[in-house]
């Protein structure tokens, strides 16, 4: 048997271990930081559109709403009637007389009332009247009637007791727009932002106080005072939402900033609101630049384009987004056709105003 010896010869070790080298180290690190700042901005950017969606929608639906409103109530609007001759025997509206009895003279009370004096008259005429942040209607809306109803046979009337609406049908809507502003504890005003009101039209402002009031408010209606609080109710839609109101009215000719039915007889031939609504509080200032770019790129039906009022509001001073909504009104374009048949719009005008005659 072979004896191993003892001493025998061993391999050096090996003094030398492998790794990582500095610079291996550091593109590590910057690939690494790379990709984490991408990341964010992917998960940033994702977090964004999940909050500003749902702000967009609703800002779409709010502005889908009050367009259809408007033109709803617009278009409802009754054009005034002429005056009669004082000879006729027509009952007519502008009167608390509920009898149409011949006076001495042979004419009725209606038109006796109506002829000694318009402007006294309490209640509003038909038509419209309004300033650049102010507009009142006098709309027809008829009552939906339920199948579940009495008829008007079965119904028991009392004549000893006073009715409460002559005509339920006839309403007047007023939009006042109220500027922001700062408000104190005691301050009971109108709120600030678009405001609708939807009255019977016998309780309405008169004739007088429309055409003689620059801009008419909720505070100057008789049903509310300006010491009490007001409360918003059914008959009232309150737009908080909105920033600037801007309306004109398009007749004789031209654009104008105010119009009263009871001087020129008639309705206009068009009537343009600009809005402009407050930024959601979500998006950024790329965003709302991109929201503005959007707006005046892809305007929707029945939207002027940016070259029609753009003196209106200045739009280096008012960089939110703007709606430019333009009605047209069947009622008004009889008194605006021009002496070759057309609707009489102006050179300046005639391009901006999509599709010709409604």
């Amino acid at each position: 048997m072979r004896r191993i010896p003892a001493n025998l010869p061993r391999r050096p070790r090996s003094t030398t271990r492998s790794g990582f080298t500095l610079m291996e180290v550091l593109l590590v690190t910057i690939l690494s930081a790379v990709l984490m700042v991408g990341l964010w901005n992917l998960f940033g950017t994702y977090i964004r559109l999940f909050e500003s969606g749902p702000a967009r929608t609703e800002r779409a639906q709010l502005l889908r709403a009050l367009k259809q409103q408007l033109s709803d109530d617009l278009r409802g609007a009754i054009q005034i009637a002429e005056i009669p001759d004082v000879s006729s025997n027509v009952m007519t509206f502008g009167t608390d007389a509920t009898s149409s009895e011949l006076t001495p003279d042979g004419e009725t009370e209606a038109a006796a009332t109506i002829s000694s004096s318009s402007e006294s008259s309490p209640l509003p005429r038909f038509g419209i009247v309004g300033t650049s942040q102010s507009l009142a209607i006098v709309t027809l809306q008829v009552p939906a009637v339920s199948p579940n109803d009495p008829s008007a046979s079965d119904l028991q009337v009392d004549f000893t007791e006073p009715t409460t609406s002559l005509a339920p049908e006839l309403r007047t809507v007023l939009y006042t727009f109220n500027e922001m502003r700062e408000q104190s504890p005691l301050d009971h005003g109108p709120p600030p932002g678009l405001l609708r009101r939807d009255l019977d039209w016998q309780t309405a402002l008169s004739d007088r106080e429309f055409a003689a009031a620059s801009e008419f408010g909720i505070a100057d209606s008789p049903d509310v005072g300006s010491s009490e609080e007001i409360v918003i109710d059914d008959s009232m839609m309150w737009v908080p939402e909105i920033s600037e109101l801007k309306i004109r009215y398009f007749g004789n000719g031209r654009w104008q900033t105010s119009w009263d039915s009871l001087q020129s007889k008639t309705l206009p031939s068009a009537v343009e609101i600009i809005l402009e609504l407050h930024d959601p509080e979500d998006l950024n200032a790329d965003e709302n630049e991109e929201t503005a770019i959007d707006s005046s790129s892809e305007p929707e039906e029945l939207v002027l384009d940016n070259e029609v009022g753009s003196n209106f509001i200045d739009p280096e001073e008012n960089q939110n987004p703007q709606q430019r909504i333009l009605i047209y009104l069947p009622g008004g374009l009889k008194g605006s056709h021009s002496s070759s048949g057309g609707l009489g719009f102006p050179a300046s005008d005639s391009q901006e105003l999509p599709g010709g005659t409604p």
